[in-house]
C-alpha cells in the first residue's frame, strides 16, 4: 500500500541525474554590495561557465532610464540654449568584459543585434529634439566613458579551455544605490549560444540608510531636521569666530 507514495521518492535522483547542468553559469562575489559613509567604489569579482569552446560576453548594467541635454544653437557669436534633447532608454552605468576584445569577436552589425557595446547602444537608445541623433548618441557614450560609467571596449574575460571564465568590474563611488543587472552571454561562431543573468544590488547602510529613509519617508521631518542642524553651525560658527575679547571668561 505504501510503494506508490514511495515511487516519486525514489524517481527523484533519477530525474535529477537526467537533468542536464544549466550551459551557462555567473556569479558574483560580493552579491550584495553595502554602502556606509565610507563607501568609495567596489570591485565585483564574476566567475562563470560557459560550454566548452564558446566565448564569452559579460555585462554589467543598470536599469534604462531617461535624461535630458539642453540644446545649443550658434547666433552670431554665442551659444544660446533653444530647447531640450531628451535620450529615452539610457543605461546609467554599462560595462563589458569579453574573451577577446569585442571588436574582434563581433562585427559591428552583430553587435547592434545583440545589444552589445557602442553599436548596441546606438541601436537602443531613443533620442527626440534633434535630428542629428548618432552625434548625441556618440556625445553622450563620450562623457559616459571619460567618467568611467561606461566600458564598452570589451576583453578582460579570462576564458580557460573548460569553458571556465573570470572578469572584474569596478563600481563607481558615485554608482546610486538599486539594482544592477549581470548577465554572461555565450557566443559560438558570432551567434547567442545561451545566457544566464542575476541581479546585483547596491543598498545604503548604517546612517546612510537611515538619512535616506527620513528623507523618502518622512520629507517634512528631514527638513526641520537639516534647518536646526543648519542653525546650530551657524550659532556654533559664530561663537567660534568671535572676537576673543568678547568671550566670557570661564575660569
Amino acid at each position: 500500500m505504501r510503494a506508490p507514495a514511495l515511487l516519486p521518492l525514489l524517481l527523484c535522483p533519477l530525474l535529477s541525474a537526467a537533468t542536464p547542468p544549466p550551459a551557462v553559469t555567473v556569479r558574483a562575489y560580493p552579491p550584495e554590495i553595502r554602502m556606509s559613509a565610507g563607501y568609495h567604489g567596489a570591485s565585483l569579482a564574476v566567475r562563470g561557465r560557459v560550454p566548452p569552446g564558446c566565448q564569452v560576453a559579460v555585462v554589467l548594467s543598470s536599469p534604462l532610464a531617461g535624461e535630458a541635454w539642453p540644446r545649443r544653437s550658434k547666433h552670431g557669436p554665442f551659444w544660446i540654449t533653444t530647447g531640450a534633447v531628451r535620450f529615452e532608454g539610457v543605461p546609467w552605468l554599462y560595462q563589458i568584459r569579453t574573451s577577446e576584445p569585442l571588436a574582434e569577436l563581433l562585427p559591428p552589425s552583430r553587435q547592434a543585434a545583440l545589444g552589445l557595446g557602442a553599436p548596441g547602444l546606438k541601436a537602443t537608445v531613443g533620442v527626440r529634439g534633434t535630428p542629428n541623433r548618432e552625434l548625441y548618441i556618440e556625445e553622450l557614450i563620450r562623457a559616459r566613458s571619460a567618467a568611467g560609467f561606461y566600458d564598452l571596449v570589451g576583453g578582460g574575460a579570462s576564458l580557460d579551455p573548460t569553458g571556465e571564465f573570470r572578469a572584474l568590474f569596478a563600481f563607481p563611488a558615485s554608482a546610486p544605490p538599486g539594482s544592477y543587472e549581470l548577465k554572461a552571454l555565450a557566443l559560438k561562431d558570432g551567434r547567442p549560444a545561451g545566457e544566464a543573468a542575476l541581479t546585483i544590488r547596491l543598498r545604503k547602510v548604517g546612517a546612510e540608510a537611515w538619512i535616506s529613509d527620513l528623507a523618502a519617508r518622512h520629507a517634512w521631518l528631514y527638513g526641520l531636521l537639516s534647518v536646526l542642524v543648519a542653525v546650530l553651525a551657524g550659532l556654533a560658527a559664530g561663537w567660534l569666530f568671535r572676537a576673543p575679547g568678547t568671550r566670557k571668561a570661564t575660569g
